[in-house]
């Protein structure tokens, strides 16, 4: 499978470089498709045939120059007030949002549709709705769709009459029940209602446009559908395609990216892309700089970000962000040049890594959580339910140079919180790391994990961790002081007497295990983390993830877990990514150091020894049966080699 670039630029913005000079700088992107984005809906008809008009003369262009064209508008979004039903977020004080319109709107759809015909008139390949798409996330803390319209579909769903505020607590409140599955049933209902209308009147105007849309956090779960049905609903007869989420300027956009470092925007785009691929969907990444130029959102976040999912193997091309959508193609070059730079890496990665499979600790992330979990946590707040998108496991290991894989069996698994319900007998089997929330899940359903009875919550301060007799701080994250069984090998603990201060092994005082080995009468091996993932979603708290000695222990333990050792493991440096993939004889690493220091003597450990060894990005070194000596990574640099037995 090919790796397409698509670009996007603003439509409007094209008069003020020229059409030639766009062009040109597409070139030099290597570009195949442009996205020519509209911005929201124009209400004023005039402005509204400005426009289209200025879409059609630049389709007609790009396209006689070889491009395929592509237009891109918002789904939802208005800038002036309209007439049609506003979307009412799930809060507690019914706040509307009078600039989206609900999708459950007749009015609306009809508006809506004669819109998108009118772009499909302008002579276009392709058109795809912006991730304004969506239920959640359109404010913190609130989800899905409470308007009117939504409030009388629920109710005749669960065949009562409930006002907006007892539907508030019923959905968003303990487990599973009628009303949050309706609640779900009817988002899902009115954005695949939205989805068919837009292929209904692209249809009549030419059938084989193709249609689809920018995926968002919320697009896998409380938005009641999925990605993919989506993607074929608007695909029509033609082949479907879907811009995933997650991107580089996450990194930058603290703390409302949610505590994401660059590599767990990938990690997330490498899952959302086992949920979604069927072998039919052309999927896109969002290489987004937003909202440029450089020193908001530097090229090396870009390229990183761009190199790891080509190395990964998982996507049918980036919708690469590289030209400014407000200045002219002279002010801002510097994505170019660096894509420019790295043509020759791009080669050379997919020479290394392709026709290989990903190998790593295979993480369990359930697509659909939000049905069957335990709301009560969050406190009648959506804020929680939504950022169950987050997967704590990958953030856990892509810090600390652990690879990972989505699918199949791995190494070993992980799989904390919620996914815990969604897991197999044979996931089980397979040795687990798994956190505090997942631990108590697996013992309500009868699983001995070794916990006898469930004791209370305590903050930590500092961690002692026994195998290297070192300690560290846990910057607050919180720990279980459960009754455990006495077969428990605790990896390390925090110690606390009132002020949380680590005291000596003798000392009379209580104990918190942090980490524990155990195994069950089945035979079934846990490491488990006595801690609250769910504080680490806090980006200062999250720290406690990237505690060096953390992977360094999981690493140490993977083999008693299951039997394998991890195919490589690089530890000492923070925020050093990896990925690893097996050939038939061979092992393909890369390591992308997303921290600001460069990396220092670094040993990657394999899990068997190799005999030949080859190197690309600017690295060297040497191998030592089952080790490699690597030069250093420099800042935001990249480093990948592949070992021959």
């Amino acid at each position: 499978m090919g790796y397409k670039i698509s670009v996007p630029v603003m439509n409007s913005n094209i008069k003020k470089s020229g059409l030639e000079r766009v062009l040109a700088d597409l070139r030099e992107l290597d570009a195949e498709r442009v996205m020519l984005a509209l911005d929201c809906y124009e209400i004023d008809e005039e402005k509204r045939h400005e426009a289209i008009d200025e879409l059609k003369e630049n389709c007609a262009y790009f396209k006689s120059h070889g491009l395929e064209v592509c237009a891109w508008i918002w789904a939802f979004m208005f800038k002036e007030d309209t007439d049609f039903c506003h979307i009412t977020m799930v809060n507690k004080d019914r706040t509307e949002d009078t600039k989206l319109a609900c999708p459950s709107d007749n009015d609306f759809l009809k508006f809506s549709g004669e819109y998108i015909a009118q772009i499909a008139q302008s002579g276009v390949d392709m058109i795809m709705f912006d991730d304004d798409l969506r239920f959640g996330f359109h404010r913190d803390g609130n989800m899905g769709c409470l308007c009117p319209l939504h409030i009388k579909m629920i109710n005749e769903k669960v065949g009562e009459t409930l006002t907006h505020g007892e539907l508030v607590s019923k959905v968003l409140s303990g487990g599973k029940n009628k009303y949050r599955d309706a609640w779900l049933e009817c988002n899902g209902y009115s954005l695949e209602l939205f989805a068919a209308n837009a292929r209904k009147y692209v249809d009549r105007v030419d059938p084989k446009i193709r249609l689809g849309a920018c995926t968002s956090m919320v697009g896998y779960d409380i938005d009641g559908t999925t990605v993919a049905k989506m993607a074929h609903i608007m695909a029509g007869e033609n082949k479907p395609f879907a811009r995933l989420s997650g991107a580089p300027y996450w990194t930058w956009k603290s703390p409302s990216a949610w505590g994401n470092k660059l590599q767990d925007v990938i990690e997330l785009e490498r899952m959302e892309s086992a949920w979604t691929a069927d072998g039919e969907i052309e999927l896109m990444a969002e290489g987004d700089t937003y909202p440029r130029p450089r020193f908001m959102c530097p090229a090396s976040y870009l390229e990183g970000f761009d190199t790891a999912l080509r190395a990964a193997g998982c996507m049918g091309g980036i919708l690469k962000y590289a030209i400014d959508y407000t200045s002219s193609v002279d002010y801002e070059r510097g994505y170019i040049k660096a894509h420019k730079r790295n043509r020759a890496l791009y080669r050379s990665i997919d020479m290394m890594f392709g026709n290989k499979r990903a190998c790593g600790i295979r993480v369990y992330e359930s697509m659909r959580k939000v049905a069957d979990a335990d709301l009560d946590i969050y406190k009648n707040s959506g804020e929680g339910a939504q950022n169950m998108f987050f997967s704590m496991a990958a953030r856990l290991l892509d810090c600390q140079a652990i690879p990972t894989v989505y699918e199949g069996d791995g190494t070993c698994g992980i799989a904390f919180g919620e996914n815990a319900r969604h897991l197999d007998e044979s996931a089980r089997k397979k040795g687990l790391i798994i956190d505090a929330l997942a631990a108590k899940i697996l013992y309500e359903q009868g699983i001995d994990v070794g916990i006898e009875s469930i004791g209370k919550r305590v903050s930590t301060a500092v961690e002692y961790f026994y195998d290297y007799d070192e300690r560290v701080t846990t910057y607050g994250v919180g720990s279980y002081d459960h009754k455990f069984n006495k077969n428990i090998r605790v990896l390390s603990e925090a110690r606390y007497n009132g002020t949380f201060s680590l005291m000596s092994k003798n000392a009379d005082n209580i104990s918190v295990p942090i980490s524990y080995t155990y195994e069950n009468a089945d035979g079934e091996r846990f490491l488990v983390l006595n801690v609250d993932m769910l504080d680490c979603t806090d980006t200062y708290i999250g720290r406690f993830m990237r505690v060096s000695l953390r992977g360094r222990q999981i690493a140490d333990n993977v083999e008693w877990l299951s039997g394998n050792k991890l195919p490589a493991y690089c530890g000492g440096n923070p925020l050093l990514y990896m990925i690893a993939k097996r050939g038939e004889d061979s092992l393909s690493v890369g390591l992308w150091n997303f921290f600001a220091d460069p990396t220092f003597e670094n040993v990657v450990e394999l899990s068997e020894e190799y005999k030949e060894i080859s190197f690309i990005g600017g690295a060297s070194g040497r191998l030592d049966g089952n080790k490699v000596y690597l030069s250093d990574i420099p800042a935001y640099g990249f480093a990948a080699f592949e070992v021959k037995k």
